[in-house]
């Protein structure tokens, strides 16, 4: 038999430490929209401030679509403890003045007893946070990116309350180091119940370095109800280069899990048009939590297209240059007499 004792964990464990017990007191409101998506950042920590690669960057970053260069679709589910379940989906495309995106999560805190006012148990309930998103990423020149999205929040627990918010954010990308920053779920509150609560508008500050096989990735974090850390590490396995990469990925975040377990792991398998990711986050005595996510690639506009055949019945003046068929090779030694190669 469960209560809504699991809903309260389950958003106090999204907040830190020093913060914990106040998550059912009012700050718990709107912790879906502190979550990322992806699995890959799931293993490095929740890192994902100066993420730029596929749409899945609209739930880290909007800037991060600015280098989005051709379309993607993304989708993740993670599996938390109990009946609790996390999943998101996004698109993105390049569309002439940038990158637009659309964006879903959705948080099942599964079936639990309703109780009275005398504790008796009087039917269910079935409490859950979605947000639906749409973004705007773009480049300013070769190295930086600038974004913004707009969110609907809807929660449901015995009734409804619904919310909008903000994010906007930039990123600096260079050889090797990547910077970025965003300043999300700004918007006033939501009202439940007759109460109104702020949302948690977080500030996130990130950097990544490509070392080689290695990528490191730092987050700084700061919300209304908390500040944290998060910072991860990933290695490519050097392959043959015509296989797939395999990545393996470890990552430490300093906001709350329990008894100390705040490390995290994972792995993923990546290609030119697609990724497949893990990662394995413990919850100390409630268990291990599952993520798992899928990235597709499109061919870029034009790619994979036979370029256009030169007519060769047009005079050879016409054409754009010199054509391989438009040469005879001879043997040197049947070549005419005083023939020299050029």
């Amino acid at each position: 038999m469960k209560t809504t004792t699991i809903l309260f964990l389950a958003a106090g464990l999204l907040v830190p430490p020093a913060h914990a017990s106040a998550a059912s007191a009012g700050n718990a409101a709107g912790q879906i929209l502190k979550l990322g998506a992806g699995a890959r950042y799931a293993a490095l920590g929740d890192t994902g401030a100066a993420y730029s690669g596929d749409s899945s960057a609209l739930f880290w970053n909007p800037a991060g679509l600015g280098f989005v260069d051709r379309c993607s679709v993304f989708t993740g589910h993670s599996r938390w403890f109990e009946e609790v379940a996390y999943s998101a989906v996004s698109a993105a495309c390049p569309a002439g003045l940038g990158v637009f995106a659309a964006g879903w999560q959705y948080l099942d805190y599964g079936s639990m007893d309703s109780l009275d006012k005398t504790g008796s148990v009087d039917g269910d309930l079935n409490p859950s946070d979605r947000v639906v998103s749409a973004a705007w990423g773009f480049k300013a020149g070769k190295t930086l990116a600038f974004g913004v999205a707009a969110k609907n929040l809807s929660m449901k627990l015995g009734g409804r309350a619904s919310a909008y918010a903000a994010d906007a954010g930039m990123i600096a990308r260079f050889s090797r180091i990547t910077l970025g920053a965003a300043l999300k779920n700004s918007g006033g509150g939501i009202k439940f119940n007759g109460r109104s609560e702020d949302l948690p508008q977080t500030l996130k500050i990130g950097a990544q370095a490509a070392l080689n096989a290695v990528t490191l990735a730092l987050d700084v974090n700061s919300s209304r109800d908390g500040a944290w850390l998060s910072g991860g590490a990933e290695y490519i396995l050097p392959q043959n280069p015509a296989a797939a990469p395999i990545m393996f990925r470890a990552g430490y975040s300093t906001r709350l899990r329990t008894q100390g377990y705040n490390f995290t792991l994972g792995g993923g398998v990546r290609e030119r048009s697609w990724a497949l990711d893990y990662a394995f986050v413990p919850y100390g005595n409630l268990g291990i939590t599952h993520h798992f996510s899928i990235s597709y690639f499109f061919s870029r506009s034009g790619a994979g297209v036979a370029p256009k055949p030169v007519d060769r019945t047009k005079p050879f003046v016409n054409r754009p240059g010199a054509q391989s068929g438009d040469f005879i090779l001879i043997h040197s030694e049947k070549a005419p007499p005083g023939w020299k190669a050029p």
